[in-house]
């Protein structure tokens, strides 16, 4: 991945909304864009569309929470989910 011609948008996903944020051209600094009100897993998806595409977006970094011991849980294994869901509609690289 060039870094000069791709962002990074990073998404911290909860229960009720979701806080999206985008890089610079140069993946220095990140700026919030939105919380986004989630209704479900998939409208999630359809918004972070126009951020992925208007803003040249080549990664996008999905929070990971993990239990106290180290395991994935409940809201890990949605990250997961999402992760690949958005991989497969964006063609994006995603990390965790």
């Amino acid at each position: 991945m060039d870094i000069k011609n791709k962002r990074i948008l990073a998404i911290d996903v909860g229960d009720v909304r979701t806080g999206v944020a985008v890089s610079d051209p140069l993946g220095i600094i990140a700026s919030p864009l939105e919380n986004i009100i989630n209704a479900s897993e998939d409208e999630l998806i359809e918004k972070l569309g126009p951020y992925i595409s208007k803003n040249g977006v080549g990664t996008v970094v999905i929070g990971f929470p993990k239990n106290m011991n180290g395991t994935v849980g409940e809201r890990g294994e949605k990250a997961k989910r999402l992760s690949e869901e958005i991989e497969k509609t964006y063609k994006v690289e995603t990390v965790l």
